[in-house]
């Protein structure tokens, strides 16, 4: 999914790899070596943090009950390609900027590579998954009925294992072309701005002729102004909104990368060499969505609130209890 610091193509060649531009990516400047020391720093945290909260929210997400079963499933695989890019991705991207600090040519090219095939394909992931968030949003409104009674748990499943599997169309992609990543990118994007857009449009239209309706009706059935044959709009409205948030987050954290990536394009290598910076920094806030996804859930969702709360208390005070009884012991 993203490009923004260079076309590094890596292939086997004499047992190792060659990469291209090796001038500028295998040996870094000294004036890059602060950059890259606070990369490495920022992605190490974030790393972690990613890595945890994410934990906590699969955990958090298999006992929740208030939460409609597809967005579950879709929640549980937007939290597991955010936990892999803690897992994978940014401690692989932390071992490239130590090794331009301390020198390592080889390292260098095999985490760049790594790097790249990982987050095309996680990103790509997260992105299929909220555009997939959005339709059911939709579908679960508008086409409620027929939805319901089509879209079982199983399918549900085997959606997002194929979601899963088109997307090693990324990774792969860059095995055939340099240029297969950008075009299938530009596709997501398009389609990630276009049909969340489309869908969070109908539902609004929607909700508000339902709201004309129900004001027109109120003395007769005051009672139902906020339930639909037994559809709980309120609800609804409020995980549309948790929704949108979720989205803006992953579009704002994706925008630095895209502008790096146009203004590389057109770059020659000295321009290339000044951006290195600024792309670190794009890569860091777009990894940074990862780690910030669960603060979101937790704030907008009360039962994944609760929950994570009852969580962090019982290990805290396990933890807590365990060191106490080992002091005790020892004394």
């Amino acid at each position: 999914m993203i490009d923004n610091s260079t076309q590094l193509n890596a292939s086997m060649a004499a047992g190792h790899f060659t990469c291209h531009d090796s001038s500028i990516f295998l040996q870094a400047p000294s004036s890059l070596h602060t950059n890259y020391i606070i990369s490495a720093t920022f992605n190490t945290l974030f790393s972690f943090t990613a890595f945890i909260g994410n934990a906590i929210i699969l955990v958090v997400l298999k006992e929740a009950t208030s939460i409609n079963r597809a967005s579950n499933s879709f929640l549980c695989c937007l939290a597991m390609s955010d936990l892999m890019i803690g897992l994978i991705a940014q401690p692989v991207h932390v071992i490239y900027c130590i090794y331009g600090v301390i020198g390592g040519p080889q390292v260098r090219c095999y985490s760049r590579t790594i790097f790249q095939y990982t987050t095309d394909y996680f990103i790509a992931i997260s992105f299929l998954t909220i555009v997939a968030i959005t339709l059911d949003r939709y579908l679960t409104l508008c086409h409620r009925h027929k939805y319901r009674s089509t879209m079982t748990p199983g399918k549900t499943r085997g959606l997002i294992a194929f979601l899963w599997a088109v997307c090693l169309c990324f990774p792969l992609g860059r095995l055939v072309s340099p240029s297969t990543p950008m075009i299938l990118s530009s596709a997501v994007f398009i389609a990630f701005l276009v049909i969340p857009s489309y869908s969070v449009y109908k539902i609004y239209r929607f909700l508000k002729q339902h709201k004309l309706q129900m004001t027109s009706q109120l003395r007769l059935h005051t009672l139902e102004n906020n339930k639909m044959s037994g559809f709980n709009v309120s609800q609804f409205r409020k995980s549309v909104t948790t929704m949108l948030f979720v989205y803006f987050a992953l579009l704002l954290c994706f925008l630095p990368s895209v502008g790096v990536t146009a203004v590389w394009l057109t770059s020659d290598r000295d321009q290339k060499l000044s951006l290195i910076p600024v792309g670190n920094f794009s890569l860091t806030v777009l990894m940074f969505n990862s780690s910030l996804n669960p603060f979101l859930y937790c704030w907008r969702i009360r039962e994944v609130r609760k929950k994570t709360y009852g969580l962090l208390k019982k290990v805290f005070f396990c933890s807590s209890g365990s060191l106490r009884g080992s002091y005790t012991f020892d004394n």
